[in-house]
């Protein structure tokens, strides 16, 4: 069963220009064995998944992740995952944020991608959402990006920063979305710049990331890349060199990549999006 409330097509962008916005709210219930489809690779937005009762499992890139009551996990753009019911019902509830600062406004909060017992659901904060999704006044559109940093503070649960580990992986993603734009910007340098072995720094991003380092660098780029692309006049030569690329013909072929459209094609379409939304 599906419950979801949504901006729709139509409006594919919010018409006064916001850091991010709600795209959609919902609520899922799985059966046992059954299985709900995400195509990450079509999705722009971070999507949070809150588990309100039963278990369920997040299949993500390969990995499960057994969800309990008040587990989260959160997913970035373009992320493929599966949810699959393990109980005879399983509910959860979602958020997915848009907009050119939904993925570092999630990244900012600083917990784990797969967080346990993050504390009860605030139920009436997704409600009031739902209530609110439908409109284009520019002041409600701002109030539920207000009532999804609610949630995000709910979702944080106890405090996981105290611990060296932890304050190792903080201080990693920190760095890398203040050097992003540095070609010299790798896991070797910030072996170096935090004077610990890969082994321990890849482990510990992983254990709190479930991806690797260097594709993290590399999404942090193209997250970037997509913004400037979609909101700026910027040469793409210089939007290249924004976002850690010597060559803009590596940038292209990474924009191409994802999207399956260079960087000058893409342009073209989010600006048609934006004059018919």
């Amino acid at each position: 069963m599906l419950q979801e409330y949504s901006r729709g097509d139509a409006d594919l962008l919010p018409k006064t220009p916001m850091p991010f916005y709600v795209w959609s709210v919902g609520t899922k219930v799985l059966k046992e064995n059954e299985i709900a489809f995400a195509q990450g690779q079509k999705n722009s937005f971070v999507e949070l998944v809150w588990s309100v009762s039963g278990i369920g499992e997040v299949i993500y890139y390969g990995q499960r992740f057994q969800m309990q009551k008040n587990d989260i996990f959160y997913f970035l753009p373009g992320e493929d995952h599966d949810l699959r019911g393990i109980s005879r019902e399983w509910h959860s509830r979602w958020l997915c944020l848009d907009g050119p600062l939904a993925e570092a406004t999630i990244l900012a909060c600083k917990f784990p991608r797969f967080q346990r017992s993050a504390g009860d659901c605030p139920h009436e904060l997704f409600d009031e959402i739902a209530r609110w999704i439908s409109t284009n006044d520019p002041l409600q559109i701002g109030r539920m990006a207000g009532l999804a940093l609610m949630i995000l503070a709910h979702a944080r649960g106890e405090d996981r920063q105290s611990n060296s580990s932890n304050g190792l992986y903080s201080r990693c993603l920190e760095y890398i979305r203040k050097n992003y734009s540095n070609p010299d910007l790798c896991i070797g340098m910030l072996c170096d710049v935090f004077q610990t072995p890969r082994s321990t720094l890849t482990k510990v991003f992983y254990d709190n990331m479930h991806r690797s380092l260097g594709n993290y660098i590399r999404d942090q780029r193209y997250g970037h890349a997509l913004a400037l692309l979609r909101g700026s006049d910027l040469p793409v030569k210089e939007i290249a060199r924004r976002c850690g690329y010597k060559e803009q013909t590596s940038f292209s072929r990474l924009i191409r990549r994802a999207t399956g459209m260079g960087p000058a094609e893409l342009r073209k379409q989010s600006r048609e999006m934006q004059k018919d939304s």
